[in-house]
């Protein structure tokens, strides 16, 4: 998972949009393991996918560069 930095240590649910797919990952994945099935190859792929798009990424670290003087 990339961007784990912006979860924190908070609890995914109460962050919302962002971690829709990471919610979904790790429901598909606990009811594979409860029922001693393979996680899902669908379930890895929304556990790898990005919080938010690059663009946005980008615009955050460079903002906070041009502000750390």
């Amino acid at each position: 998972m990339g961007c784990g930095s912006a979860i924190n240590g908070r609890p995914i649910k109460q962050i919302g949009g962002m971690t829709r797919n990471i919610v979904k990952a790790l429901d598909m994945a606990a009811k594979s393991i409860v029922n001693d099935d393979t996680i899902p190859s669908k379930a890895i792929e929304l556990m790898s996918s990005k919080l938010f798009p690059v663009w946005l990424y980008t615009f955050f670290w460079k903002s906070r560069l041009e502000n750390s003087g």
